[in-house]
């Protein structure tokens, strides 16, 4: 599911004033979003958001109100992890450090490629 296409969805009922499908995308989007928090942090590796796909990296920080300045990659303990540094758009613009392990997009990318 994208959370995005789901926000357009959102936007476009609620100025259609349909309230009924603008609360069901809006509830889509909250449970996608929780979906990647599921009581973590995102502070360090070992407290790191979960993804499905890079894609979702990008979306969350979106809604969270990120702005990605670096990327880079990083391996522990037998994990991936994608550490973003972003500045937090809603905190004038402070400087913090994301972390998403992606053992599971990587995991799809490496059957990808063997077959």
């Amino acid at each position: 599911m994208d959370a995005e296409l789901h926000y357009i969805a959102f936007i476009a009922n609620s100025e259609s004033e349909n309230k009924e499908k603008a609360e069901f995308h809006k509830g889509v989007i909250r449970g996608l979003l929780d979906s990647i928090q599921e009581n973590k942090k995102g502070g360090s590796e070992e407290d790191a958001f979960v993804v499905i796909n890079v894609h979702e990296e990008y979306t969350f920080l979106r809604f969270s109100n990120m702005q990605v300045t670096k990327q880079s990659l990083s391996h522990k303990d037998g994990h991936s992890y994608d550490i973003m540094v972003c500045k937090d758009m809603g905190h004038e613009g402070r400087e913090v450090t994301v972390y998403f392990n992606v053992d599971i997009p990587t995991q799809s990318l490496r059957d990808a490629l063997a077959n």
